[in-house]
């Protein structure tokens, strides 16, 4: 099925391919990121994502942790997701699918790689806040301290995965 902006996908409504032009991040400093953290209100949880340059995500980071607010962390990829690995000590919660969550912890992925729970858990002890790893249609994992806690996700007829993980940690957070 051909979507509107160069994204491919399968039947099961799995990304096959997806192209855009991510060159507008680099474009994101410290110095142009900064009136936006001034204007934040002192409850609210700071969301970055892993397009972020790695020097603008650790300008963000350390001034929400100097203001003692909460980051949340997107992952966006497994190639972007290494980006978070040196503040994983200072993210709140992070939110990652299994190959991204094996990426930030340095993982080598082969065959099924490791579960969810695994992964969630092995963030945790990495230093994050809580740790919340998804597996598709499977069981996703939530970790924080010692305790890890497996959830079904709700059965759902996929049109597309575009935008699934932004939508899950948002409604996530919200809630």
């Amino acid at each position: 099925t051909h979507l509107p902006g160069d994204i491919e996908q399968r039947a099961d409504g799995s990304l096959l391919i997806g192209i855009a032009d991510m060159s507008i991040y680099d474009e994101l400093t410290p110095a142009l990121a900064a009136p936006a953290l001034t204007a934040a209100t002192a409850d609210s949880v700071w969301v970055v994502d892993a397009n972020l340059p790695l020097e603008t995500l650790a300008f963000i980071v350390g001034e929400a942790n100097a203001a003692g607010r909460g980051i949340a962390a997107l992952s966006v990829s497994p190639a972007k997701a290494r980006r978070l690995a040196p503040l994983i000590d200072h993210i709140t919660v992070l939110f990652a699918n299994r190959r991204e969550a094996a990426a930030i912890l340095d993982r080598e992925w082969t065959g099924k790689g490791p579960p969810a729970a695994e992964l969630a858990s092995a963030l945790v002890l990495a230093g994050v806040g809580g740790a919340v790893v998804t597996d598709s249609s499977d069981p996703l994992s939530v970790a924080t301290g010692s305790d890890v806690r497996s959830l079904v996700p709700f059965r759902a007829a996929v049109q597309s995965v575009n935008g699934a993980g932004d939508a899950f940690a948002a409604g996530t957070l919200y809630g």
